[in-house]
């Protein structure tokens, strides 16, 4: 299984994990477009794949909309639809489920990549979810 995990927004977070792999962990942060066009692409190459998106709603009319945000979500909701992979959005209170040692114990940690790290995070939701006896969830049992 891979699963693509993205944080939503003008500058948005990627993470890919490929089950399997010697090293499963693709991840970065870039312009939205750029991280749809990637989606666009890997989503073509390989099978079995999932995508995981943060939920976005707007909390406040106080607040400045995000439509980058939505716009991205949408985006990338038609690439799952348009491949037949699997779509799901997460909340943003799943990702606090997620400590930062958790990050740093696994190489996810880049405090200069916020939504990378938000990505991840989203990531490793989703793996518990669908692959709970993969052994990255055996070595974070009781931490998620």
């Amino acid at each position: 299984m891979i699963i693509h995990a993205i944080d939503p927004g003008k500058t948005a977070g990627y993470v890919r994990w490929t089950e399997g792999y010697a090293d499963p962990w693709s991840m970065w942060q870039d312009d939205a477009l750029y991280v749809v066009r990637e989606l666009a692409r890997n989503l073509k190459t390989m099978d079995n794949h999932c995508v995981v998106v943060e939920r976005y709603t707007q909390q406040s009319l106080r607040m400045t909309p995000q439509y980058d945000a939505l716009e991205m979500i949408g985006a990338t909701r038609y690439l799952a639809w348009d491949n037949g992979v699997k779509f799901e959005l997460q909340s943003r209170a799943d990702k606090s489920r997620v400590p930062n040692d958790v990050l740093r114990k696994h190489g996810l940690w880049r405090p200069n990549e916020p939504h990378m790290m938000d990505a991840a995070r989203h990531c490793l939701i989703a793996i518990a979810r669908h692959r709970p006896q993969s052994g990255i969830m055996m070595q974070l049992a009781g931490k998620i």
